[in-house]
């Protein structure tokens, strides 16, 4: 929620400009960490505490898949829905603040083009899928690992598995 809103602030700031709005989350993130948010990742917080040193923009982020750009796209996915291209651009630009692994990019781009799709009350598993394989082509076999999960997790859900069951077919029984 803290991200969210922190990306709304900063879009009701910069509009469509994305440098504008990295400013912006920049500033927003920094802010955050004083506050010693509860259970901050140690990507993000590290990612953070980098901003907070003012590095040249190709030294932000920390190599790391983690889940903080995932959290902030889905708000990004509905007001760019009609945008495809600056939805890409955003979702971008707020990922690479923290995370520069290609799968965190990949997998906000993916939150993002839910929640658009969700918005625009479209909830078909298999166009879903379909679109998700185009927009993430450019991430190669980053972007491929991530449509097989979903396709999984689609079938899952046809099949009436449980969060669990379907945790525990990935190996992920414990946590």
């Amino acid at each position: 929620s803290e991200h969210n809103v922190m990306v709304a602030l900063s879009i009701c700031l910069a509009g469509d400009d994305v440098e504008r709005f990295s400013v912006q989350m920049r500033g927003r993130l920094r802010g955050w960490l004083l506050a010693l948010p509860a259970g901050v990742g140690s990507a993000t917080a590290r990612a953070v505490l980098k901003l907070w040193l003012f590095l040249p923009r190709r030294w932000q982020g920390v190599y790391s898949a983690g889940n903080g750009a995932a959290m902030r796209a889905p708000l990004l996915g509905v007001l760019f829905s009609t945008q495809p291209e600056t939805l890409r651009r955003f979702v971008s630009a707020s990922t690479r603040l923290t995370h520069t692994d290609p799968k965190a990019e990949c997998a906000a781009l993916a939150a993002a083009l839910a929640a658009r799709e969700a918005a625009q009350s479209r909830h078909d598993p298999a166009q879903f899928i379909e679109l998700l394989r185009k927009e993430s082509a450019r991430f190669g076999r980053d972007g491929d690992e991530l449509c097989d999960l979903v396709e999984r997790a689609a079938r899952s859900a046809d099949a009436g598995e449980s969060s669990i069951a379907f945790a525990q077919s990935l190996g992920l029984g414990h946590g």
